[in-house]
Formats: structure tokens, sequence, C-alpha cells
């Protein structure tokens, strides 16, 4: 491995928190929470929060698609009543519905996500509910480098091993390309070999000597 590709991976974990951040939302307004415009169905089964936002989907998708959400699906839930909370005031926007919180008064919200999905953003997961609600049946589902760099950790995360090797794939085409530091960082965030293998060898601006090649 050259010099220049050593000293960007000592680099590399000053880079991670600044990338991570920016596929999350900002935290301005913590009282606010947001019914997701498209994926909020009245017919769900399964309500969860990612950031502010609340997504209410159908469990068979996610039970599919993951083993890991579909075990946590599985576990026997405690007998949920309504927790007391603050009275929010609905105001109904040209995209969505948003509840805003008020000092003064007190109530009870029934309907509590079943589960808080930390660390994840809400974009990666807008993409991932859009293979399973498309807005043509037969359409193909077609995403950018930039949005499978938003989708992968998520993947990685809950298993979905079949998104996670699409995405893969589709990064180390070479038909749509993130910078090579994105493409890094990506790389070791997900575990993928091959996409960091790749990363490294763009940035060193040549091929990787392994022990043997040396």
């Amino acid at each position: 491995m050259s010099y220049r590709a050593g000293s960007i991976i000592s680099d590399e974990l000053d880079m991670v928190t600044a990338y991570t951040s920016s596929l999350h939302c900002e935290d301005d307004e913590p009282d606010i929470l947001v019914r997701h415009e498209r994926f909020y169905f009245v017919t769900g089964d399964v309500v969860f929060q990612v950031d502010k936002t609340i997504f209410k989907v159908h469990s068979h998708f996610l039970s599919k698609a993951s083993p890991v959400l579909g075990d946590m699906l599985l576990l026997p839930q405690p007998n949920r009543r309504e927790t007391p909370l603050k009275t929010p005031t609905m105001t109904t926007g040209t995209t969505s519905e948003t509840l805003c919180v008020k000092e003064s008064q007190s109530s009870t919200l029934s309907e509590q996500p079943l589960f808080v999905l930390h660390g994840d953003s809400v974009n990666g997961w807008e993409h991932i509910l859009s293979i399973f609600y498309r807005d043509e049946f037969f359409g193909p589902v077609v995403f950018s480098a930039t949005e499978w760099a938003e989708i992968l950790p998520i993947a990685h995360k809950y298993e979905m091993r079949q998104i996670e090797t699409r995405g893969i794939a589709y990064l180390l085409s070479g038909d749509d390309v993130l910078n090579s530091m994105e493409l890094l960082i990506l790389g070791r965030w997900i575990d993928s070999k091959e996409i960091y293998d790749t990363a490294i060898e763009a940035l060193a601006d040549g091929p990787i000597l392994t022990g043997e090649d040396a």
C-alpha cells in the first residue's frame, strides 16, 4: 500500500462523524413529530419512529426483507397503555401532518411507535419502503449512488441481504459512483471489503498490493 493510501486511512475515522451526520435530519425542534406523507398507512400494523418521523407500514414487508426486524416483531410486547403526553395540536400542511406539542396542556396519545430506530436516516427508510410500495407495480426501482449510500447502512444493520447485495453491486458497477472518500467510509460502515478496497485503490491511484505481491 502506498504512503498516500496510508495517510488517507489515518484520517478516516475523523471523517466518519461528518459523513454520518450528513445523512440525518437536524434536531432543531425535538418536540415535533411528523407522520410521513407517503409511508403512513391507516391499514398498517406496525408503527416505528426514525428521528422525528413516524412511519406506519405493514409488518409483512419488514419481516420478509429483514430477519432482524422479523424477530423483533415476534417478540412478546408489553401491554401498551396510553402514555401521558403533552397535548398535540394537529396542523394540516401541504405534505404532512405535524404534531406541535404545547407546554401548558396534558393529555394522552394512544398510538405510540412500537420501535424507535435510533441512528437510522429518514431518507434511507424512504428509499427502502419505496421498494415495497411502488408507485408503478411493474416499474423498475432505480436509485442513484447517493441514494444507495443512504440505503446500505440500514440494509446492513437489519440484515436485508438482497437489498444490500444489490446496492453493493451497483456501487461497484462504476455507472454512477460516490467520491472515493465517501466510498471508503461507506465500505467500512457496512463492512464491505469490495467497496473499501475499490475506494482505497482509487485514492492510492493504483492497485492495492497484497503481502505476496509486495
